[in-house]
């Protein structure tokens, strides 16, 4: 709440996970649509620790996941976030307190 609150539905603001009103939205296409453009093989790292047979390990790998095939990147190119502030308040029945004050700073 306190992201949202700072960035507004945008950005850092969105949730991890999603919304849950758009499960309805996703299709099987949409899937599809968003492995083949985001699953890449620059965007992909696969590791292991401790193999004693890398070519296995390579062929297993391969058996799994098949062969990715070269695609075009994006150019894909992040919004930055802006900071816009607000307040939330939520009222409970507790008599517990909880306050947060969050104030912009420098990035990280």
């Amino acid at each position: 709440m306190l992201l949202r609150t700072a960035y507004g539905f945008n950005t850092l603001g969105m949730p991890a996970l999603g919304m849950e009103g758009n499960v309805g939205n996703i299709d099987a296409r949409m899937l599809q649509q968003f492995i083949m453009e985001n699953i890449t093989p620059k965007k992909c790292l696969i590791v292991a620790s401790g193999v004693q047979n890398h070519s296995e390990y390579l062929d297993l790998v391969r058996e799994r996941l098949g062969e990715l095939l070269p695609v075009p990147e994006h150019n894909y190119q992040r919004t930055a976030s802006e900071y816009i502030g607000g307040e939330m308040r939520s009222w409970t029945e507790t008599p517990v307190t909880s306050i947060t004050l969050a104030f912009e700073s420098c990035p990280w």
